[in-house]
């Protein structure tokens, strides 16, 4: 049995009929039609049938689409015809949350903050989860913060509503990396928020750079490089760029000598830059580099500004940070008159000087600068060196490197490095006197400084050839690298088990020149007495020790072997003759290590200098490859660094060689490693 309709569903069904069949008169209805021509991008017409669904038809909805396409236009006369519209509406439909959302949305591009936030707290009144409304409260605290950087108040309501809009919304990247932020800067970050945020949005960098700052901050070096690592490499092309511009850390006079190189060395000038920076380049692991990406992310978190559109680190308190880290202090004040604005006071106590910058708000546009008037500020921030923030737990320990290379056939060379550790202050630095492990490493690279490979042994302190020599312990130690003639950059580094005092020194080899089929000499190996014992080079039948800190006192000779290659020869017979002389050394003895943006090239400085000690012998033998070993009495020598150059002239071909070495008169010479 069916029943009859009720009288009220007679009447709506009534209704329903004729507005159905008003439409089928008019045509599909306005919003409809709308929104067709907006799929179709004519918003000309799309405009038109909202503007007479909102005053014919009193559609709340179409007044909500119309109000939000005129805001789209983007301009001044677009959001004031947006504004009319919807308040408009609003005095006609008080209820309806789209368009109190759409007015709120309006008010807050024009910059009337006041009433976008009483339009979105309305909102939430009545609709408690509305994502939206969160995420434009949230933006609106956290862009209050960004502008004045002081107070905690916007951060606080930030992190409260940008939480409530991720909680509804998780798809919101952008609200997940500022809720992220405002955390962050209320010192309440959490690695597992962002694990997640990592999982839901894993093409953004941000969540990973994000991730690896906390890393960094927690001294988890190698969590913080593979971070930081994946998001270079997730990065738009213009800011993996602009963190690939260390020259915004770098004194003017380092950023013009950059400016010299050609676009296609500029890579390998970088890697230069970096390793040079590093504190153990034997490691895969660089905390400066590291160091530098933090900081950037750091300047882009707390000083972009959106007035400007400028990024953190374009910023004059970017600028600062990157160069000199966090602030000991930073004091806020109100300006001299009404066009100074608000004024930051950063203090830093750099190499035990006591350091502060003026930052100014002069424009009122939340962007503080370093007044023109300030140029001293201003010279200083471009002229001073970059400062590390690194506390190194590891305590660093005086050692010496020595490189030789050798032809071992006319395809292969050797490149042995001898290093010599100071015993005494390793073993007061170690962690556990108990365990006498030690652990050696060496990487090398090639003239464009990429790494082309590495080893790392343990062995026991036992194991290690000691010398005692002028009151101190030296343990050496002595590795053979198999190499192609070519040109490599070396580093060595000893540390004990526990990595709480380590050594690290550099080097240059050059087997490079072993190429060519005319005369030549290997390095120059200053060797130890005979009988001396410790670690040693084999060559020829005998061991020969490195003398690695090549200090010499009174009654010490001066030993020293070379190796002389592709000497022509007659009659089954070798005529040549090898000359020995010593010059004061130089003043310049740096290596490509010590000065990354040079090469070094011969005997620098030595032509004009007439020799203090010189000698020559005629030598005549059966092979194309010969050696010599010689001892030169020093002792007529003052104090200091003198070079000995050894020169060979082959008396069959006419050919010349030579090769040099410094040493040091009165003098135990080991570098201070780098913390």
């Amino acid at each position: 049995m069916i029943r009859p309709p009720a009288p009220l569903a007679l009447a709506l069904l009534a209704a329903a009929c004729s507005v159905s069949h008003a439409e089928s008169r008019r045509g599909p209805g306005a919003l409809t039609a709308a929104r067709e021509a907006l799929a179709h991008a004519d918003t000309a017409l799309a405009a038109r049938q909202l503007e007479n669904a909102c005053r014919r038809d009193h559609d709340p909805a179409a007044c909500a689409l119309l109000g939000r396409l005129y805001r789209e236009h983007g301009t001044i006369e677009g959001r004031l015809r947006s504004q009319q519209v919807l308040e408009s509406a609003r005095a006609r439909f008080p209820d309806d949350l789209e368009l109190l959302m759409e007015l709120g949305r309006t008010y807050f591009a024009q910059h009337f903050f006041p009433d976008a936030v009483r339009c979105f707290n309305q909102v939430l009144e009545a609709d408690p989860h509305h994502c939206q409304a969160h995420y434009l409260l949230g933006l609106y605290h956290f862009r209050n913060w960004k502008r004045m950087n002081e107070f905690t108040d916007d951060l606080y309501a930030a992190r409260r509503e940008l939480r409530a809009a991720v909680s509804c919304d998780s798809s919101d990247s952008d609200a997940m990396y500022r809720y992220l932020i405002a955390c962050y800067a209320l010192d309440d970050t959490s690695s597992a928020d962002a694990t997640r945020a990592i999982v839901r949005f894993p093409a953004s960098p941000e969540f990973r750079l994000y991730r690896g700052a906390l890393a960094w901050e927690a001294l988890d070096f190698r969590s913080c490089q593979r971070d930081f690592a994946d998001a270079v490499a997730l990065m738009d092309g213009d800011t993996r760029r602009a963190y690939g511009y260390v020259e915004r850390a770098l004194p003017v006079t380092d950023r013009d000598r950059l400016d010299d190189f050609p676009p296609e060395a500029r890579d390998s000038v970088l890697r230069a830059y970096w390793l040079r920076a590093d504190p153990d380049p034997t490691t895969a692991l660089n905390e400066r580099e590291l160091e530098f990406i933090y900081r950037m992310f750091v300047a882009d978190v707390r000083y972009s500004n959106g007035p400007t559109q400028k990024r953190g680190w374009e910023t004059d308190r970017g600028a600062a940070f990157l160069k000199f880290g966090t602030p000991t202090t930073v004091a806020y004040t109100l300006g001299d008159d009404n066009r100074s604005g608000k004024v930051e006071m950063w203090s830093y106590v750099i190499g035990g000087v006591f350091h502060q910058f003026l930052f100014v708000d002069e424009f009122l546009n939340g962007n503080p600068r370093i007044p023109y008037s300030a140029d001293i500020l201003l010279h200083y921030l471009e002229h001073a060196p970059p400062r590390t923030a690194l506390a190194s737990a590891i305590v660093p320990i005086p050692a010496a490197l020595d490189v030789v290379a050798f032809r071992d056939d006319n395809f292969a060379a050797s490149i042995y490095l001898a290093m010599c550790v100071d015993a005494d202050s390793l073993r007061a630095s170690r962690a556990d006197s108990r365990d006498d492990r030690l652990v050696v490493r060496a990487a090398t690279f090639d003239p464009a400084w990429r790494r082309t490979g590495a080893f790392a042994d343990t062995l026991r302190l036992t194991a290690t050839s000691t010398h005692h020599r002028a009151g101190t312990t030296h343990l050496e130690v002595v590795r053979r690298l198999p190499g192609s003639f070519d040109r490599y950059h070396l580093a060595m580094a000893m540390e004990d088990a526990h990595a709480r005092a380590r050594a690290s020194v550099r080097g240059d080899a050059d087997a490079e020149r072993f190429v060519a089929d005319h005369t030549k000499l290997s390095d120059i190996l200053l060797t130890a007495d005979p009988g001396s014992g410790g670690a040693g080079i084999k060559r020829h039948g005998q061991t020969l020790v490195p003398r690695i800190h090549r200090g010499y006192r009174a009654g010490e000779l001066l030993r020293a072997y070379v190796e002389i290659y592709d000497l022509a020869r007659s009659a089954r017979s070798s005529r040549y003759e090898i000359r020995f002389a010593i010059f004061p050394a130089p003043d310049d003895d740096a290596s490509v290590w010590e000065d990354w943006s040079r090469r070094i090239g011969g005997l620098l400085g030595l032509g004009e200098t007439p020799p203090v000690i010189a000698q020559s012998f005629q030598r005549t033998g059966t092979g194309h490859d010969e050696y010599e070993t010689i001892a030169i009495v020093i002792d007529s020598l003052p104090a200091g660094a003198y070079q000995l150059v050894i020169s060979v002239f082959d008396g069959i071909s006419g050919q010349e060689a030579q090769a040099g070495t410094r040493f040091y008169r009165d003098a135990e010479h080991l570098a201070e490693s780098e913390p």
